[in-house]
């Protein structure tokens, strides 16, 4: 199976920590975000959902949001410095 472009994301103004002009090319298959924390992962997900929810070629049929679920941690007292 070829994989190919699908679609660009991009947004021309700033979006959470993405810079404006931020473009991601979103290509048949799978894709894994990695990087630090507050890196922009989350926003370039949310993004993603704005963006093709309302495209004809994707829409809800295709596309879904899960938001995460964070509870809240607790240190354990014996690894706090």
């Amino acid at each position: 199976m070829a994989v190919g472009l699908l679609t660009t994301i991009a947004t021309p103004a700033a979006f959470g920590p993405l810079q404006a002009s931020f473009n991601f090319g979103l290509e048949d298959g799978y894709s894994a975000l990695v990087g630090a924390n507050n890196a922009g992962k989350s926003a370039i997900l949310q993004l993603m959902f704005r963006s093709l929810i309302g495209d004809p070629g994707f829409g809800s049929e295709h596309v879904c949001l899960i938001l995460a679920d964070r509870p809240q941690r607790v240190p354990d007292p014996c690894c706090v410095d």
